[in-house]
């Protein structure tokens, strides 16, 4: 199965067409199953006057563990309103996507949750076009609000053997972090370890408030290696 455009030129041309949208692409999807990452995290972006991120958990959630993607949009300042949003996933086939329909973000004073245990079959995500050369689109679009810029995008990718035992966590945006907490990179595996870089912006401990602090976390072993 062959996309009909490059996938570069796709996410350009949704993002003209879909200026209230921010696209997360995950590229080596079959990876993420193989090493057993149960979720992978967006970076923080703007849309609607606040900040937010995606969740994918792309072998299921809870319940929905083996047989669905699970997806969920989570706020990270206080949501005031109650903006309208559509989860999506994208066909590389034609000009269309799989959602759940609208709907619209509670108020909530801190982060929270909104979204699907069970957003797409695994079957159907490889069926219909939505997983092709092993990458796929999901994002989000909001309705109701004043178009901006295009749309904005981002790439995530699990690297089974880092050339030259590299790993670079690049943090777009930088300014939108909070610079009083942690934060930490999507797990990556190097050898039969799961890992994590976390930074702290201004500082941890004896360093809070003189330095940029940055650590290498070790999360685990792949399929219970030693």
């Amino acid at each position: 199965m062959s996309r009909p455009i490059p996938i570069e030129e796709m996410v350009r041309l949704f993002k003209i067409r879909h200026t209230t949208s921010h696209l997360f692409k995950i590229d080596n999807f079959s990876l993420l199953k193989k090493h057993g990452i149960e979720k992978v995290e967006s970076s923080v972006f703007d849309l609607a006057g606040h900040k937010w991120k995606l969740s994918v958990y792309p072998n299921g959630h809870k319940n929905a563990k083996g047989t669905h993607v699970s997806m969920f949009l989570v706020n990270q300042v206080p949501v005031n309103d109650m903006p309208t949003y559509e989860l999506l996933v994208v066909s590389q086939l034609e000009r269309k996507w799989h959602t759940h329909g609208r709907d619209e973000f509670d108020i909530n004073p801190e982060p929270a949750s909104e979204g699907f245990l069970r957003f797409i079959s695994l079957a159907d995500l490889e069926r219909k076009g939505f997983l092709i050369g092993d990458c796929c689109m999901f994002g989000v679009k909001f309705h109701g609000i004043e178009p901006a810029n295009p749309g904005t995008a981002e790439c995530f990718s699990l690297i089974e053997k880092p050339l030259n035992h590299k790993v670079t966590w690049m943090m777009s945006k930088f300014s939108s972090f909070n610079p009083g907490k942690a934060h930490q990179s999507n797990e990556f595996v190097v050898g039969t370890r799961k890992w994590r870089l976390e930074v702290h912006p201004r500082g941890y401990m004896d360093e809070k408030d003189k330095s940029f602090s940055v650590y290498l976390s070790a999360e685990g072993f792949v399929n219970n290696a030693p």
